[in-house]
């Protein structure tokens, strides 16, 4: 499956970095035949140390794509995980959503909780989701748009831009009507940004934006 193929951005001796396509999982699910990013990676590394190891330091939903991150030791997977914690990685990505947006730029904010399916809601009993977007471009149907996340909530981009009313095209499952004429959906992750004290050789990791109007 062509469309399926993960690309590496950049690997050394601690963390390896790619650029995931839609549509392949980050790390198995409950159908263990399903392939899966993680495991894919895993096969990368041992190819050189059949000791090797990889752990997942962010991830990101089967319909995103976009940069992930491994790292190559227990330690610095909790370390790197810890920015994203207190939430001094820079993450940006790009989107197409539904409809002309009333703002240049704003600030979305809701409230998301999950069931013990997995499933995220709006609630207003739930965690705080906080999403800074900047309009790029519109054709008079659709918005290309830029965000900032603040907070990392599971689907909280997709959620945000729904409790907006202009969810995001090629979104199966919060917007099946607006999923019907494309074969991916339009969110991808084209920059991470490490603090400057971050125990790794690079800090800034990019790849080119992969949508246009």
């Amino acid at each position: 499956m062509k469309s399926l193929k993960y690309k590496i951005i950049y690997e050394d001796d601690k963390i390896l970095i790619v650029d995931k396509p839609s549509g392949l999982l980050t790390i198995a699910s409950n159908d263990k035949n399903e392939p899966n990013l993680f495991h894919m990676v895993s096969l990368h590394v041992k190819e050189k140390d059949k000791y090797a190891k990889v752990f997942i330091v962010n991830r990101l939903d089967k319909l995103t794509c976009g940069l992930v991150v491994f790292a190559k030791d227990y330690d610095l997977k909790i370390k790197l995980q810890s920015y994203f914690e207190d939430r001094t990685v820079i993450r940006k990505y790009e989107a197409i959503v539904a409809g002309i947006l009333k703002k240049d730029k704003d600030r979305i904010k809701i409230k998301l909780v999950e069931d013990k399916f997995g499933n995220v809601f709006i609630s207003n009993h739930g965690k705080e989701a906080i999403t800074d977007y900047v309009v790029v471009k519109n054709d008079g149907t659709n918005t290309l748009v830029d965000i900032s996340l603040v907070t990392g909530r599971k689907n909280q981009i997709r959620l945000a831009f729904v409790a907006i009313k202009h969810p995001i095209i090629g979104d199966t499952k919060y917007a099946k009507e607006y999923a019907k004429n494309t074969k991916r959906m339009m969110l991808n992750c084209y920059e991470l940004v490490f603090p400057n004290d971050a125990p790794i050789s690079q800090h800034k990791f990019s790849i080119q934006k992969k949508f246009q109007l």
